[in-house]
């Protein structure tokens, strides 16, 4: 075989998962229908409607056929992880074979009948957004908790029995509201996905060990329909390679499903191939991965700077994965050239009125702080919890100085002035000393400015102890500001209340505070708080992470006050949980 047959082979391979994707999916297509066909078989067809009772009654014949629907499905695609993985390995064993005995080089002849299981093994131990690959029984459970939602829904509508079938039949086929998340379209992504990842790596393995090989070229599918971060993986040159080029074993896996993109092996030249490849040193491949943060989205490029922050970001984590480098974040202002400080101030000259103009800036105060905020909450979760009131619960409160507290108020700094600066409250005489202290202490995390409306306010401070809970009662001559000292919480707690004083005393907060209330409670009712408040304690619980958050009062708001304690000492569990939210705080904190 010459090298221009060789290089057409290798070529042409890039047919091979399309095609055993087509032959998957008409398998899978097959095994939807007939489950979605039982499926209607088995809620009815019928213009009655369908009663719990008689639901239960069918239920276990729903588990069973997921069950065998997620059975099948797997065997289908695991099978073709196996099919391409030979085609593969075994078309690039011949290939290089005759091309060494064309240029009488049979000693350096190849066996890559283990690579076809080496790529199984790697895939397997990949866990797939739907868990199918790990689990057919648990991706089962997962559909049936779907379908049931459809059926408890349309029971409680009094739906009918066809009207139910027709609905779970688009949940199954897609093909009207909902095709995106169908069983359908995640089987279908799944299968198309994982065959390609079985060419990409059966190819780069074969590649590492084969003589003639010095490099991978990345190619682009002509099916690549819009820029993102394989065309920077394409067209980078991070080795000196060429662009696109990655020596084997530091090529990239595929960045996102549905990855059409595919290989080109550059190839050694004929007097080399005896001769040991290039081996790269520890320096070599930090140096690689500078060179990728240097890399620029094209100036082409369709999407906000927020999207090509992505791209860019899994570009060089591409990169760094595969090079075994530490994983980095980018944000949309570094994108842009603009520092955080910048964006913000941008934000600001649009002018912001409402909840949605604060959670704008909040998005991007989170972007900046996100890694170093998600490893510190991360690392403290792991250390030993308090026992309080017989329940575990975990805070960051026992230390006002904390590192999750400072890495906020650091990156607030960034935008703001933070902290007292050295100004301090004129106390109401007989005030708390250890409530006074944990007052100063929670000023040093807030903007100066607030801390300057509080100072400034008629209003005195009257520092108590209060060992049942903590209040703040706002007066015009002096306001009492309460806590508990005895408790690792103090601090918190003193931070919370110092947020309803700036309610008080900071002009607008309460008007966002209300339209946020107000949006997410929209059509609640009112709630008793439960054991432990007061009868006339009431809450709109909405999806609140904390019940106490959708408190109801006529002039004021939890808002603030729980989310400071929220963003501060990781209390609640807002960020990932509630990120609305969140970031309406950080927004707060930056821009008012």
């Amino acid at each position: 075989m010459s090298i221009s047959d060789y290089e057409k082979t290798i070529y042409n391979m890039r047919n091979v998962p399309l095609k055993r994707t087509k032959e998957v999916e008409e398998r899978l297509m097959t095994a939807l229908e007939m489950a979605n066909a039982q499926l209607g078989s088995i809620i009815g067809r019928t213009d009655n409607p369908l009663s719990i009772k008689v639901y239960q009654g069918k239920r276990m014949q729903v588990v069973q056929m997921m069950n065998e629907l997620g059975i099948s499905l797997k065997r289908d695609i695991t099978s073709a992880i196996s099919e391409i993985a030979n085609d593969v390995a075994f078309t690039e064993q011949d290939a290089t074979n005759d091309l060494l005995l064309e240029n009488d080089d049979a000693n350096l002849m190849v066996d890559f009948t283990e690579i076809p299981r080496q790529t199984a093994d790697l895939l397997a131990q990949r866990y797939d957004v739907d868990g199918l690959r790990i689990s057919s029984s648990i991706w089962a459970q997962s559909q049936v908790s779907e379908i049931e939602n459809v059926v408890l829904s349309g029971i409680a509508r009094g739906q009918s029995a066809r009207d139910m079938s027709n609905q779970l039949s688009q949940f199954m086929l897609g093909g009207g509201t909902g095709m995106g998340t169908s069983v359908r379209a995640k089987a279908m992504r799944l299968a198309r996905t994982e065959i390609n990842n079985a060419y990409w790596e059966s190819a780069r393995r074969a590649s590492i060990e084969s003589p003639v090989v010095k490099g991978i070229r990345w190619e682009l599918s002509a099916r690549h329909p819009k820029y993102d971060v394989c065309d920077l993986l394409a067209n980078e040159n991070l080795f000196g390679l060429g662009a696109g080029v990655y020596p084997a074993e530091y090529l990239p896996a595929k960045p996102h499903p549905n990855c059409l993109c595919y290989q080109i092996d550059i190839l050694r030249d004929v007097d080399e191939w005896d001769e040991p490849k290039k081996q790269y040193s520890s320096q070599d491949l930090e140096r690689t991965v500078d060179i990728a943060r240097q890399a620029k989205v094209s100036p082409m490029a369709v999407g906000s700077e927020k999207f090509k922050a992505k791209q860019l970001q899994l570009f060089i984590n591409s990169v760094a994965n595969a090079t075994g480098q530490p994983l980095i974040t980018l944000t949309p202002q570094v994108v842009s050239g603009l520092s955080l400080k910048e964006a913000v101030q941008l934000e600001i000259d649009k002018g912001l009125e409402t909840a949605e103009d604060y959670i704008r800036v909040g998005n991007l105060i989170h972007d900046d702080l996100r890694v170093a905020y998600t490893e510190e909450y991360n690392r403290f979760m792991a250390k030993p919890k308090h026992l309080a009131a017989n329940k575990l619960h975990h805070t960051l409160s026992s230390d006002p100085n904390n590192e999750l507290a400072q890495i906020v108020k650091n990156t607030i700094a960034k935008v703001r002035p933070v902290g007292a600066d050295g100004q301090k409250h004129d106390y109401m005489k007989y005030s708390n000393r250890e409530i006074k202290n944990a007052l100063d202490l929670a000023t040093e995390l807030m903007p100066t400015d607030w801390v300057r409306a509080s100072i400034e306010n008629p209003s005195k401070i009257q520092a108590r102890k209060n060992n049942a809970r903590g209040y703040y009662l706002h007066g015009t001559s002096y306001s009492d500001l309460a806590s508990e000292t005895y408790s690792w919480s103090m601090n918190s707690t003193v931070l919370h209340e110092f947020g309803h004083r700036v309610e008080y005393v900071v002009d607008g907060i309460r008007k966002i505070e209300k339209e946020f209330y107000d949006r997410r409670t929209q059509g609640e009712s009112l709630e008793w708080l439960g054991k432990g408040y007061g009868r006339d304690e009431k809450t709109r619980k909405d999806e609140f992470t904390d019940k106490y958050m959708g408190k109801y009062y006529p002039d004021a708001f939890e808002i603030l006050s729980m989310g400071l304690e929220g963003v501060f000492y990781g209390q609640y569990g807002l960020q990932g949980q509630d990120q609305e939210y969140f970031n309406l705080i950080l927004g707060l904190l930056a821009a008012h």
